[in-house]
């Protein structure tokens, strides 16, 4: 199963990791691109960016890097923030007359280090033409993780920038778990829709993606039946799996098929450690709403 040198954290990633390399050729071409990376938490979606971040990178590729996250989501303009106030504010004389030449100047307000950032489609206008002054010197990849949870304002320039991307020499790869965005739905949904916009569903792993990556985690030689345990008590997820091996090592754990009955009951304590580590970033809300789908059972 091929991976990338010295990882185990994108086994069966291929199609998704082709339509990256397609999209950084694409860019070089002057046709610019987003790749959507859609799923839910633990499947995967970051260490696909973290990859797609590395090989523009060793291929010349000028990459900027910015995460949603829920405390900044009422923050306006954040996480176009991220992405580009530190080249602004780092960026001597010459390079910043470059970097903010023409309409590309409507951005500086917001990109200046004091005061509270500006709002208004002046901005959104002037953020498009600093992106595309940035690919005018070398081609930009624009890395967006957790895009369910990004601030309004900074949605609504990438859809901005999706629209204007053709004859860009730019690449925005996100990754967002869907039907999570809450108010922000309606943005992203028309990023998801765009014609420039690639869409992938990151897929759990198969059975022998499961069985690969439980002998990566130190149980080379392990039983199908062992691996099969495994693939049942995390779906196939990454994250969980991770985690229920980890668990497993910890008791010296062996990997024969004696040791399925243990994987299940072990099986759920673990994915339930991570999912209440994602829970308690959320909110007593989620948390109270956890509880209740918990008690109506799976048909809730």
């Amino acid at each position: 199963m091929p991976l990338q040198p010295g990882s185990d954290e994108l086994v069966e990633r291929e199609r998704e990791l082709a339509a990256v390399d397609a999209a950084l050729r694409g860019a070089r071409s002057g046709a610019g691109r987003i790749i959507m990376l859609d799923g839910p938490g633990g499947i995967g979606k970051t260490s696909v960016l973290e990859e797609a971040a590395r090989r523009a990178a060793a291929d010349g590729f000028d990459v900027l890097g910015a995460r949603g996250s829920e405390l900044e989501r009422e923050l306006t303009f954040g996480v176009a923030l991220q992405l580009f106030q530190r080249r602004a504010l780092r960026a001597d004389a010459d390079e910043r007359r470059t970097l903010l030449a023409g309409a590309a100047s409507l951005a500086e307000p917001l990109l200046a280090a004091s005061g509270d950032p500006p709002a208004g489609q002046a901005v959104t206008h002037g953020l498009f033409w600093l992106t595309s002054n940035m690919a005018a010197e070398r081609p930009l990849l624009l890395c967006v993780d957790d895009a369910h949870v990004v601030d309004a304002p900074s949605l609504a320039f990438l859809l901005y920038l999706a629209q204007r991307l053709e004859d860009v020499e730019a690449v925005v790869c996100l990754t967002a778990r869907p039907g999570e965005a809450g108010t922000n739905e309606g943005v992203l949904g028309g990023l998801r829709a765009h014609p420039a916009t690639e869409r992938l569903d990151v897929q759990p792993l198969s059975r022998g993606g499961v069985g690969w990556l439980v002998a990566a985690q130190g149980f080379a030689g392990a039983a199908p039946a062992f691996v099969a345990a495994c693939a049942d008590a995390t779906g196939g997820n990454p994250f969980y799996l991770r985690e229920l091996l980890r668990v497993l090592r910890a008791q010296e754990i062996r990997g024969t098929a004696q040791d399925a009955p243990a994987v299940r009951s072990v099986g759920p304590q673990a994915v339930a450690k991570a999912v209440w580590l994602a829970l308690s970033h959320l909110g007593p809300e989620a948390t109270a709403l956890a509880r209740a789908v918990a008690v109506l059972g799976d048909s809730a």
